[in-house]
């Protein structure tokens, strides 16, 4: 992959545990847990995710900048 040009993800698994990855976890309980997976495994379906590399040309801000356009 080139530094700059998101590609699509579509493994819903893989995309799911890279979320986890970023939940800040304060004061865990069981029910924060459930709520907090639920929503991951929400955005795991439903919003489009992408697998980026940034390097510090800068290229990358573009890229973001025509994802978030809108059609």
């Amino acid at each position: 992959m080139i530094a700059g040009h998101p590609l699509p993800a579509s493994d819903r698994r893989e995309i799911t545990r890279r979320l986890l990855a970023c939940v800040i976890k304060p004061f865990v309980t069981a029910d924060w847990w459930h709520k907090t997976l639920d929503l991951i495994e929400q955005m795991a379906r439903e919003a489009p995710c992408y697998v980026m590399r940034f390097d510090k040309s800068g290229a990358i801000v573009a890229q973001l900048a025509a994802l978030t356009k809108d059609p």
